[in-house]
């Protein structure tokens, strides 16, 4: 008896259950990410041009 043959399926049926949630919750991080990256930019370049 093998412990790893024992193991593993067990770790698919979680990945599986957890795939609906996470793909969804990474879209919607990654959107945040891409906002907060561009309001950034913004801030800086207004900077940039305000101080000059």
């Amino acid at each position: 008896f093998n412990c790893n043959t024992t193991n593993h399926p067990d770790q698919s049926v979680s990945t599986t259950l957890l795939q609906p949630v996470l793909s969804p919750m990474r879209n919607i991080i990654e959107a945040r990410l891409l906002n907060i990256k561009q309001r950034a930019e913004q801030i800086i370049l207004f900077i940039n041009t305000s101080s000059h």
